[in-house]
C-alpha cells in the first residue's frame, strides 16, 4: 500500500476532555487509538465513578458494546488530544460474522464475563471508599 492509498476508515480527533462515548448509550462503533490516551470510566450503583484504566496507542477502547449488542458500560475519555481510525458497527458484525461460529460464541462469552466483573470490580471499589 502506498501512503496516497485511503484507508477504507474513517480517522477522526478528540480534543482533551472529549468525550468518545457515555455509559448506558447504544455502540455503534469502536475506535483504534493512532495516538492519544483515553481513560475508561464506570459509574457504580451508587454513581459514583471510578476508573477502569487509560488506553493508548494500538488499543482499541469500544469493542464490548459492538460484540454484546447491548449498551455502552463504560464511559470513554479522552485525557490529551487523540487521533483513532473508527470501526462502524457494520463492518465490525461482518467480521464477526466471517469468523468460526465457535470463535465467535467464546468471544461473546467471553465479554459478558468481562462486563460482569467489571461491574463486581466497581461496586467494590465504590465499598471501600
Amino acid at each position: 500500500m502506498t501512503d496516497t492509498a485511503k484507508s477504507p476508515f474513517e480517522r477522526r480527533v478528540f480534543g482533551t476532555g472529549s468525550i468518545l462515548f457515555k455509559e448506558g448509550a447504544d455502540g455503534d462503533e469502536a475506535f483504534l487509538i493512532e495516538s492519544g490516551k483515553v481513560e475508561i470510566a464506570m459509574r457504580g450503583r451508587n454513581e459514583r465513578r471510578v476508573a477502569l484504566g487509560v488506553l493508548g496507542r494500538g488499543e482499541l477502547v469500544g469493542e464490548m458494546a459492538l460484540i454484546s449488542g447491548g449498551p455502552r458500560i463504560a464511559s470513554a475519555v479522552a485525557l490529551t488530544d487523540v487521533s483513532v481510525i473508527v470501526i462502524p458497527r457494520s463492518d465490525f458484525e461482518g467480521r464477526i460474522a466471517a469468523m468460526d461460529p465457535v470463535m465467535s460464541r467464546v468471544l461473546q462469552t467471553l465479554t459478558r464475563k468481562l462486563q460482569v466483573l467489571s461491574e463486581q470490580h466497581v461496586d467494590e471499589v465504590v465499598k471501600i471508599r
